[in-house]
């Protein structure tokens, strides 16, 4: 009689297999994260080793989906504690890009001393909160009961991102296109018309100018 062959034992998945795959593919899935992060990289403009911080993580964040499989590919072909670390390297990257994106914007609220949800929405308080040194460049007017945007904002050059959100808005004027950093505007939860967007897509157009308008 021949010898039963004894069972193949690399037909069993490892715990390390499946780490990869799974981290693979949540790389892969990560992709509206990305140009989310490469829209915010591009409009970052806060200086010194917060800005620092803040822009290192967005590019980890960009690279992610781009890097994770390639990873991915170099674990599953190594072996023993190297394949490992570059395993575990993949979901450790974005928390650590994350949290230097955090750690960056407190310091850069620390640094500054002004906060940016501490704006008033009184517009000559605002104007000048607005022109004191170290004014952040994220103004957040949410919730304010606001009906139109102050015209404060539009003499402040140094914005490049405004939250409007939880208002009454109903228009975006013009006059938002002569702020030359502005790069996002956030008007969710504003009776704001699909056409009055539409409208004002088309004039920046036409000056060509790139706002985003987050509804």
């Amino acid at each position: 009689m021949h010898p039963r062959p004894a069972r193949d034992k690399h037909h069993r998945v490892s715990p390390l297999r499946i780490l990869i795959l799974i981290a693979g593919i949540a790389s892969l899935c990560t992709l509206p994260i990305a140009f989310g992060a490469l829209a915010a990289l591009e409009a970052t403009r806060i200086p010194g080793t917060a800005g620092s911080l803040i822009r290192a993580g967005q590019i980890a964040l960009v690279a992610l989906p781009f890097a994770g499989p390639v990873v991915a590919i170099a674990a599953w072909r190594a072996r023993g504690a190297f394949a490992w670390l570059l395993a575990v390297s993949i979901p450790v990257a974005p928390v650590l890009a994350i949290a230097g994106i955090l750690g960056g914007q407190a310091m850069a609220a620390r640094d500054s001393g002004l906060r940016a949800d501490e704006a008033p929405s009184d517009n000559l308080a605002l104007a000048a909160f607005l022109s004191r040194e170290g004014a952040p460049d994220v103004l957040v007017l949410r919730g304010r009961g606001l009906t139109a945007v102050p015209p404060a904002i539009f003499a402040a050059a140094h914005l490049r991102e405004i939250v409007l959100t939880d208002n009454a808005i109903t228009r975006l004027p013009d006059e938002l296109l002569g702020i030359p950093a502005l790069r996002i505007v956030h008007i969710r939860n504003n009776p704001v018309p699909q056409a009055e967007i539409a409208r004002f897509a088309r004039v920046q157009r036409a000056q060509g100018r790139d706002i985003r308008i987050i509804p």
